[in-house]
């Protein structure tokens, strides 16, 4: 069982392993704690990375000002994956520089059908209002 007390963040890169012709991901997180996480922006998969993915702690649906602080000037997608253990839900954004777009996950890939798509919800949301 997964305590929510013991929660930390952590910051994930994909991608694409041009020696094994395959997607991966790494664990790339420095720094981390129960709020917040920092990329390693050292290590050499962060040049080629195409996603970065971070947890987010129970209840925090929406990236934060740090997240927005951390990811404007680059390109890439960027994701949150938060209630990893209890009803996992996840929301992308692609970011392009100065702009932060939000995507829905069905533009990256097949997502597990347990896991939520935030910005999917928000949109039926949005059309019903």
């Amino acid at each position: 069982m997964h305590s929510s007390s013991s929660f930390k963040e952590e910051v994930y890169l994909i991608y694409w392993d041009k020696i094994l012709g395959t997607w991966r991901w790494r664990a790339s997180g420095r720094e981390s704690n129960w709020s917040s996480t920092i990329a390693d922006h050292t290590v050499p998969e962060y040049a080629d990375c195409c996603i970065e993915l971070h947890t987010h702690p129970p209840g925090a649906l929406n990236f934060s000002g740090a997240d927005d602080a951390d990811e404007l000037g680059k390109f890439r997608i960027f994701a949150i994956l938060i209630d990893v253990h209890d009803k996992p839900k996840i929301r992308f954004r692609c970011g392009v520089y100065e702009h932060l777009i939000p995507i829905p996950a069905a533009w990256i890939g097949e997502m597990p059908k347990e896991i939520i798509d935030l910005n999917e919800i928000e949109a039926i949301v949005e059309r019903l209002s």
